[in-house]
């Protein structure tokens, strides 16, 4: 589900998506660390217990391999955002 990522930039904050390769919808979510956002994500949709039914519903349809997390900013004020 990872695309590339900088070992570096993954331990920062800032927006991210989650890509569906198969029909380009996208989740955009925001988060002080980019690994630990990314681990819950992956948790909950393997669990079936994802809080987005939409994303929850796509994950279980076209599978883990359809799906791809991408930074889209890494921002140290975040907040202010």
């Amino acid at each position: 589900m990872i695309h590339k990522i900088n070992k570096e930039d993954f331990l920062k904050s800032g927006i991210y998506l989650i890509l569906n390769i198969i029909n380009n919808k996208v989740y955009i979510g925001s988060t002080k660390c980019f690994r630990e956002r990314y681990a819950q994500h992956k948790s909950k949709l393997k669990g079936n217990k994802h809080a987005c039914t939409h994303l929850q519903n796509s994950y279980n349809k076209y599978g883990k391999d359809n799906f791809e997390f991408k930074i889209i900013e890494v921002s140290e004020e975040l907040l202010n955002r």
